[in-house]
């Protein structure tokens, strides 16, 4: 953006401006704004593939439309939640230029509301790098779509932030918002069986144990989800409302979200506490793991790493190294099983007769040896995850074999249910 603009209305709400100054009335209530921003088109399918690779985020459900309505923001084009509202003297086709600068500009604020890198509050957000980097994009895009220079497209004017805008207009929603609902949709759609069937893998992987070892009621499980996600729905709304933060916890209910190594991947964790045990040694909090699809990755009871280490404060040192440590994981197991299917289709007679493999080696004892390899990595990895956990609390945890328990079941790979099961 030019260096004269430096205004956001909301997270992804942008005025691209020049040396006028306009000054605006105060923005009308967020529901009356909001009315008028419904329907709208999705944006073409070349410039949406080409900001999903450049953002790393999904955008097919955004939806582009045009209303005067911006204007009584002072704006040139506002992005509230999935829909960027374009006024329409400024809009001169998705094949223009310009607009296409303005709508990769506002999309980069939709990524960067994601990530959650813009506060959750209502009113002028005032945050040079947000704006930096969202023309910095933006400028990117429409050299390399082959676009002349957009410095003589820009529209002139700038906004004024007016007192009392802060209570006035609320930004987008919290981003965990659809994805909770998506994992809503997803387990709506399979059976109670499906799900526990789903969880047992995972329990059995990384657990070592039964399903039935873990929870106490089979049956409940998809009751349980069910009921966490409805709740974690509620409070993400109440979170886009009314707070900042990027963890949030009210009535027993938070939600976390877990940033992976490579750039734009997380996951969300969300987590209920229950008036009665779910699990098997007592525990009264379910935890879900929510990948960016909002697929239920897996569930699990959690009380324990809560009461272990005294605050839940403490779970977080564990979030970013586990989520570090998942990805180094899963990578590693994908290699493995490659390496299992390339040595399995090598193997000949002399492997399977007694002796002269274990003399000779060969193919079963050299894969052997490379799963013997992984299961020291992997718990070297577990060790690390705990100690780095408390480094950064500068304290020693007590219980390191349950603790390594709980980080075991965090670094659980993601085995989702197939269509059908």
């Amino acid at each position: 953006m030019a260096g004269q603009v430096r205004h956001v209305v909301c997270p992804g709400a942008e005025r691209h401006g020049g040396d006028a100054v306009l000054e605006t009335q105060r923005p009308p209530v967020a529901h009356v704004f909001l009315e008028g921003c419904k329907g709208g088109a999705p944006l073409p399918h070349a410039l949406r593939r080409y900001t999903e690779r450049l953002l790393g985020t999904e955008l097919e459900d955004i939806r582009v439309l045009r209303s005067w309505s911006v204007e009584t923001l002072g704006a040139a084009a506002v992005a509230v939640g999935e829909r960027i509202v374009v006024c329409p003297s400024v809009f001169a086709g998705f094949n223009d230029e310009h607009t296409t600068h303005l709508l990769v500009h506002e999309l980069t604020h939709v990524a960067q509301q994601r990530a959650l890198r813009v506060p959750f509050r209502s009113g002028v957000v005032l945050d040079g790098a947000l704006e930096a980097e969202a023309e910095f994009i933006a400028d990117k895009a429409v050299r390399e779509l082959a676009f002349s220079n957009p410095e003589r497209h820009r529209s002139q004017f700038q906004v004024r932030p007016q007192p009392g805008w802060v209570s006035q207009i609320v930004l987008q929603p919290h981003p965990a918002t659809p994805i909770i609902r998506k994992a809503l949709a997803y387990i709506g759609k399979r059976s109670g069986k499906a799900l526990s069937k789903h969880i047992a893998k995972h329990t059995r992987r990384n657990f070592e144990k039964a399903i039935h070892s873990v929870f106490r009621s089979i049956d409940k499980i998809r009751p349980l989800l069910r009921k966490t996600l409805e709740e974690g729905v509620q409070l993400s709304e109440h979170f886009a409302k009314n707070s900042g933060l990027e963890m949030v916890e009210r009535n027993g209910v938070r939600l976390t979200r877990q940033t992976m190594q490579s750039p734009g991947k997380y996951r969300w964790l969300l987590q209920k506490e229950f008036d009665s045990a779910i699990g098997t040694k007592g525990e009264k909090v379910l935890r879900i793991v929510l990948d960016m699809s909002g697929r239920v990755v897996t569930a699990f009871p959690a009380d324990k790493l809560l009461t272990t280490l005294g605050t839940i404060v403490a779970v977080d040192l564990f979030s970013e190294g586990v989520a570090d440590a998942a990805e180094n994981v899963e990578a590693e197991a994908e290699r493995l099983a490659k390496f299992e299917e390339m040595q399995r289709s090598k193997i000949d007679l002399w492997d399977f007769v007694p002796g002269i493999g274990e003399i000779w080696g060969g193919n079963l004892n050299e894969f052997e040896d490379l799963e013997l390899a992984h299961d020291r990595w992997l718990d070297k990895v577990v060790k690390d995850v705990v100690d780095q956990a408390e480094w950064r609390a500068q304290r020693s945890f007590g219980n390191r074999s349950e603790i390594e328990e709980i980080v075991r079941i965090g670094l659980g790979l993601p085995v989702l249910l197939e269509h059908g099961e």
